[in-house]
């Protein structure tokens, strides 16, 4: 009888071994871009949301003689604000989310532009208005120009008036 493993059984073994290793790797590899685009989704959403409240708390209601109250914030934004960068419905902020300037070229330390829209709703519109919030990464090329990567993420959300 004879102990111990022949050289086929160590290399069908070993085999095994390298096939099992390199995917863990793989996955490994897979989590890790996985976990970076979450947290990148995580930062825009919050970016989001805190602009959406912003343009919740400005004035948009009506006074005690019944006349409209709007604040300057609320102004309705011009076609395309969502889409381009639009000074005075656009900011760029850094990777903590502090804000760095608006306007229509991101600073260099800039990670994310965020756009938002204010219209009023068609079926009332002089009393409800749809806010609008779209935070997409900055992405720079090799040739040093900007480009915004697809929408990462976008909120909605509708104001209406309110008696004072």
């Amino acid at each position: 009888m004879s102990r111990g493993f022949s050289l086929v059984e160590v290399l069908v073994a070993l085999a095994l071994t390298v096939t099992a290793v390199c995917a863990l790797v793989a996955l490994i590899g897979l989590t890790t871009r996985a976990n970076g685009t979450a947290r990148i989704t995580t930062a825009a959403t919050l970016l989001a949301a805190a602009k959406l409240e912003e343009l919740r708390a400005f004035a948009w209601k009506v006074d005690a003689a019944g006349q409209p109250l709007s604040d300057a914030n609320l102004a309705p934004s011009p076609a395309g604000a969502l889409s381009d960068n639009t000074p005075g419905y656009c900011d760029f902020t850094d990777a903590t989310g502090r804000s760095l300037a608006g306007g229509t070229s991101p600073p260099p330390e800039a990670i994310f532009v965020r756009r938002w829209s204010v219209a009023p709703l068609s079926s009332d519109p002089e009393n409800t208005l749809v806010l609008q919030v779209a935070v997409t990464r900055v992405r720079r090329t090799s040739a040093g120009t900007v480009q915004a990567a697809p929408d990462d993420v976008r909120l909605a959300t509708v104001k209406t008036r309110k008696a004072a």
